[in-house]
């Protein structure tokens, strides 16, 4: 929905709020969906498909509150689907690119390749960014860089040359496509 790529993942993510995750907890319907409750550690909460192997990573802390902001809606066989806006996902990954970001270098990697491609498919969420009071100086030069790739990527692409613009970070499951 947000990229004009797929790109292979071995999970589903959600943001709730704790409060509004609470009666849904109690109520369990999981399992009658084929999924099995796997952890609640108070800010994070995961669901695993048992069949499907796919984990369903619930994120309830507040400091993301902010992906649940202006939604992106979706009609869904007559269920309107809030999805988080691109805007929001593009700070999210864009907060993982700092360099006190203790996870994982590799998903560190493919945060930027997805962040890049928000950036060329919807360029307007740069300039919003820029001025966006919980953007730091540092996440604003790596903006800037990403959206030189990204547009540098566009060009490419226009001109019909193969490549999206972003890095690659190999073969494998979570890999950016060829």
């Amino acid at each position: 929905m947000q990229a004009d790529e797929v790109r292979s993942t071995g999970d589903v993510d959600v943001v709730s709020l704790r409060t509004a995750f609470k009666p849904l907890k109690d109520a369990a319907p999981w399992a009658r969906y084929g999924f099995e409750f796997v952890f609640d550690r108070r800010r994070y909460v995961k669901l695993r498909h048992v069949e499907g192997q796919v984990d369903v990573d619930i994120n309830l802390a507040t400091r993301v509150a902010r992906l649940l902001s202006e939604p992106t809606t979706v009609d869904l066989r007559d269920l309107a689907v809030p999805f988080t806006s691109p805007a929001a996902i593009a700070f999210a990954k864009l907060r993982t690119q700092r360099q006190d970001w203790t996870h994982d270098p590799a998903r560190r990697l493919q945060d930027r390749a997805d962040l890049i491609r928000l950036v060329r498919n919807h360029p307007q969420i740069v300039e919003r960014m820029r001025h966006d009071e919980g953007v730091t100086d540092e996440m604003r030069s790596v903006l800037a860089d990403v959206a030189r790739v990204a547009a540098a990527g566009a060009r490419r692409r226009g001109s019909g040359e193969r490549g999206s613009g972003a890095p690659q970070t190999g073969s494998g499951e979570g890999s950016a496509p060829p």
